[in-house]
């Protein structure tokens, strides 16, 4: 009966289905959920999005090919690990391997993805492929469409700058620099022992000079030396974790630029096999034309051949008629 719905698995379902199929589908278990009282899942399910063909080609790769999404799931673990472990230890040879992996992994589900796309009917474009090595860098980085994919639910798709790796180790550094410099600045506000002069309103009584006295006042800012001798080991650890951080940010760029690289590689690729194709269609296609030239040619002459032949034939046809009627008036 309808309320014995599995509905997660009826909504996993859903992303499965063909592309075109998807939003009737939606709308059918949507009226179903209502038939069964189940208003709140009905307007859960009604409100769900139609997935982007990149999207729904990553998630029937989930259904068909799970083994190969587990690879990238686990490849993205393993890659923020080794960003963290770089943070700690300084471990580069581990992130080469971990961010080689992970380049890996993409490209393989990427190959499956377009597999899926072609049996499907869509187009396998450059661009294609652009946006769906894009989705698996995200997903291997980033925890929500991560778990979309992991689901089989992803529905949109996703840019490289949605990676989370560096954003883990970076926002480690980042706030206790600012916790730092807060108490920096509440020391400062302790000099509003500045407003002492406020109580200088007795400047007419010059003789007085009140001034003076806060002179040392402001001598008492060598606090700030003291402030510095705090900090030695802390200003330390900050400088190791920006140049850890500045060495995740240019390790990231290096495996984007590596990962744009082999795009371009692919699209020469296969430019250089359809130029390769077009010539050899050229070239088919002049064999071809001499063919025909020489056929004309063949076909011209055997034209003027039996034009001179009938020219002939007719002659002859004169003569023999020319010929008969002289025997007759005879």
């Amino acid at each position: 009966m309808p309320g014995a719905i599995d509905l997660e698995e009826r909504i996993a379902g859903l992303y499965r289905e063909p592309l075109s199929e998807f939003t009737a589908a939606r709308d059918e278990l949507a009226r179903q959920l209502r038939q069964d009282r189940r208003r709140g899942e009905a307007d859960r399910v009604k409100a769900m999005r139609k997935p982007s063909v990149t999207a729904w080609a990553l998630n029937r790769c989930r259904a068909r090919h799970a083994g190969l999404v587990d690879d990238l799931l686990d490849a993205g673990e393993r890659l923020r690990e080794a960003h963290r472990a770089l943070l700690s230890d300084g471990d580069r040879d581990g992130l080469r391997a971990a961010s080689a992996r992970e380049r890996e992994a993409v490209e393989t589900l990427v190959a499956a993805a377009e597999r899926e796309l072609a049996e499907a009917g869509h187009p396998t474009t450059p661009a294609a492929r652009t946006r769906l090595t894009a989705t698996l860098h995200a997903v291997a980085g980033d925890e929500e469409p991560r778990t979309q994919l992991a689901g089989g639910r992803l529905h949109s798709d996703h840019e490289i700058g949605d990676l989370g790796f560096a954003l883990g180790g970076g926002s480690d550094a980042a706030p206790p620099a600012r916790g730092r410099r807060a108490p920096a600045k509440a020391g400062k506000t302790s000099e509003p022992a500045k407003p002492s002069k406020a109580a200088q309103p007795a400047e007419p009584s010059k003789p007085a000079e009140p001034s003076k006295p806060s002179e040392p006042a402001k001598a008492a800012k060598p606090s700030k030396p003291a402030k510095a001798a705090k900090t030695p080991e802390a200003g330390r650890d900050n400088a190791a974790k920006k140049r850890a951080t500045a060495l995740v940010a240019a390790t990231d760029a290096l495996t984007e630029a590596e990962s744009a690289l082999a795009h371009r590689d692919d699209e020469v690729a296969a430019a250089e096999s359809e130029l390769a194709d077009a010539r050899s269609e050229l070239d088919r296609a002049g064999r071809e034309l001499e063919a025909a030239r020489k056929a004309a040619e063949r076909a011209r002459e055997a034209a003027e051949r039996a034009q001179a032949a009938q020219t002939k034939a007719r002659e002859r046809v004169s003569d023999l008629g020319a010929r008969v009627q002289q025997l007759a008036d005879t």
